[in-house]
C-alpha cells in the first residue's frame, strides 16, 4: 500500500483508503457460509439414498432377460456410478466448506475482535480459501456436468419403455416394472433440480470476499492508529558536516 501525504493531512489519506463495508450484508454472507455447509451435508445424503434405489431396482431389473431390460440395466449402472462419483464430490465440497467455516470462527471472532490478528496470518488463510474454492468451484462444473448427463440417461430410459410398452407378450410383471422404472426416471429428474454445486460455491465465494473488506478495513485503522501515535525521534545530526576545500 502507498499512502501519498503531500498536501493532505495522515488522517484524511488514510481515511479514503477505508473500504466502505456493509455491515448487515457481511453478517447476511457469514449466516450463507454456515448454512452452505448443512445443505451441503443434507444433499449428499439425499444423494445417498437415490443410490440405495438405484441397487435396489438394478437387482430387480436382473431377474429379466429381455432385450430391452438389458439396455435400461445398463443405462442405470452406468448412471449409477456417475452419480455416486458425484456424492464423493459433493462429499468433498462439504469438507471443504466446513473447514473455511471453522477459519472463520478462528480468524474472525463473532463479536469482532480483530486487534489481535496480524497481516501475515491472514494472507496465509486468504490463500487456502482460494485454493479451496477453486477446487469447490472445480466439482461445481463437475456436477453441472453429471446432471446434464443423467438427463440424457432419463430420456434414453423412457424411450426404451416405450417401445417395451408397445411389444407383443409383455406380461403383467413387466408393466408393473415399467411403471417402477417410469417413477425412477421422475425421481432423476427431481435430482438434478434439488442439487444447484455452483451456488453454492459462488455464495461461499461472496462471504469470503465480504470477510476479505473486513479485514481490509480493521488493517487500515490498525495503520491509521499506528500512523497517528508516531512521534519523530532524535535527529541523526544536530549540524551539517563540515565542508572541506
Amino acid at each position: 500500500m502507498i499512502l501519498v501525504v503531500s498536501g493532505i493531512s495522515a488522517g484524511e489519506t488514510l481515511q479514503a483508503a477505508i473500504p466502505v463495508v456493509d455491515a448487515a450484508n457481511l453478517t447476511r454472507n457469514t449466516i450463507t457460509s454456515m448454512q452452505m455447509v448443512q445443505d451441503v451435508i443434507h444433499q449428499a445424503e439425499q444423494i445417498q439414498n437415490q443410490l440405495r434405489q438405484y441397487d435396489a431396482q438394478l437387482q430387480a431389473l436382473e431377474r429379466f432377460d429381455t432385450s430391452s431390460y438389458d439396455n435400461i440395466q445398463r443405462v442405470m449402472a452406468k448412471n449409477r456410478y456417475e452419480v455416486s462419483r458425484l456424492l464423493q464430490d459433493l462429499e468433498t465440497v462439504s469438507f471443504n466448506l466446513e473447514r473455511i467455516d471453522g477459519q472463520y470462527s478462528e480468524i474472525f471472532p463473532e463479536d469482532g475482535a480483530w486487534s489481535a490478528e496480524d497481516s501475515e496470518r491472514y494472507r496465509h488463510y486468504s490463500h487456502q480459501w482460494n485454493e479451496e474454492l477453486r477446487a469447490s468451484s472445480r466439482k461445481a462444473m463437475e456436477a453441472q456436468s453429471v446432471l446434464s448427463r443423467t438427463e440424457e440417461y432419463n430420456a434414453e430410459v423412457a424411450e426404451i419403455l416405450q417401445r417395451s410398452e408397445a411389444a407383443d407378450g409383455d406380461v403383467r410383471q413387466l408393466q408393473a416394472q415399467n411403471q417402477m422404472l417410469g417413477v425412477m426416471s421422475a425421481q432423476l429428474s427431481d435430482l438434478t433440480t434439488t442439487i444447484a454445486a455452483s451456488e453454492r460455491a459462488h455464495a461461499t465465494r461472496m462471504a469470503i470476499s465480504a470477510e476479505e473488506r473486513e479485514a481490509e478495513r480493521r488493517l487500515s485503522e490498525r495503520l491509521k492508529e499506528g500512523w497517528l501515535d508516531w512521534e519523530p525521534g532524535n535527529p541523526a545530526f544536530n549540524q551539517l558536516p563540515e565542508i572541506k576545500y
